[in-house]
């Protein structure tokens, strides 16, 4: 309000006009009021921006963090990808080799079975050798009994010929 004189004379029964001009507030009052206003809608402003920024930022910074993770994604995905090539060369070289060893298998197998089959025939073979030289032996003893009973040759005018032991 006012002064100590402005209340001395609202007392004294000063006109009712002049009280109301004093109760209005001053000029100063009315700038605090309006200081304060401005301060109020100044921190309900901050308030209201301040976080949103923070939360803009946020944001920001998680679009990085995807944008990053998604270019790790990407790599692994191309290692993936270059190792799936490589285990496909190594099982194609891997069915090659089975093939290999399956030919190879197959050749063995047949080697084997003509050699069972020789086998048979080279004991009949050797069968048939060993009777061979036993008939060579034994026509080399008689060849040997006829030569011991036979006159050499040119004894009683007879031309023979004799065969000679080896």
């Amino acid at each position: 309000m006012g002064s100590d004189t402005e209340v001395r004379e609202i007392e004294a029964g000063e006109p009712a006009g002049r009280q109301e001009v004093e109760d209005r507030p001053t000029r100063r009052v009315v700038l605090v009021i309006a200081a304060l206003i401005a301060l109020m809608m100044a921190g309900a402003a901050g308030a209201a921006f301040g976080p949103g920024r923070g939360i803009r930022t946020d944001i920001a910074d998680q679009r990085g963090a995807v944008r990053d993770q998604l270019e790790a994604l990407h790599r692994q995905l191309e290692i993936t990808q270059a190792q799936l090539e490589h285990i496909k060369a190594t099982r194609s070289s891997s069915q090659r080799t089975v093939e290999l060893a399956e030919t190879q298998l197959s050749i063995i197998e047949r080697q084997l079975a003509l050699l069972e089959k020789q086998d048979g025939k080279t004991d009949e073979a050797l069968r048939i050798q060993r009777r061979l030289l036993e008939v060579a032996e034994e026509t080399l003893r008689e060849v040997k009994e006829i030569n011991r009973k036979t006159p050499p040759a040119g004894a009683a005018g007879t031309t023979t010929t004799s065969v000679a032991p080896r």
